[in-house]
């Protein structure tokens, strides 16, 4: 089967972070199935206007002396994403108005759901990524943590709001 493009099938864990002044992200932003399936946003760098309940906010982490805030689990269902030419992921993010500070996350991946391998360790906003540097020739999981800074942030800053995760390269689990 000749790899294709697909998207995150199932939510397998999350741990949502809060806002930037420790209050818990408002409720349209809490749903992680939003992340499900093609994105709603257009991969532009600002989302003008932002589709409500179409994303999950990552959100900061509570203490402020740790940056790695909030974080998701996402399986590719009867899929796995493979190692194929260039980029091999890509991560969605919907990000309002014209002006904001840049919103960064980690990339990992994993073949069983426990045992990580890092993509990378900081990518902005919309981004894509090569399977390769993780040392797997294929995934089935993607682990995406919340890694912006803090401080250009407002205070109700939620973090890094993920409408969708595509495998760019994807096969097909034969029975």
């Amino acid at each position: 089967t000749l790899p294709v493009q697909t998207y995150a099938s199932n939510v397998v864990d999350f741990n949502q972070g809060v806002l930037k002044n420790g209050a818990p992200v408002t409720v349209d932003r809490t749903n992680p199935s939003f992340v499900l399936g093609a994105p709603q946003s257009m991969g532009t760098p600002f989302d003008s206007p932002v589709v409500a309940n179409s994303f999950f906010s990552l959100g900061f982490n509570s203490s402020t002396t740790i940056v790695e805030g909030g974080s998701i689990v996402l399986e590719f269902g009867s899929g796995y994403i493979v190692d194929g030419p260039g980029n091999d992921l890509r991560a969605w993010e919907v990000t309002g108005g014209t002006s904001y500070p840049t919103e960064k996350i980690k990339i990992e991946v994993s073949q069983n759901g426990s045992s990580w391998f890092l993509v990378t360790a900081s990518a902005d906003r919309d981004t894509e990524a090569d399977l390769a540097s993780s040392g797997l020739a294929w995934a089935k999981y993607v682990r995406i943590t919340d890694v912006s800074p803090r401080a250009p942030f407002e205070a109700t800053a939620d973090g890094y709001d993920l409408d969708a995760v595509s495998a760019l390269n994807c096969g097909v689990l034969q029975d």
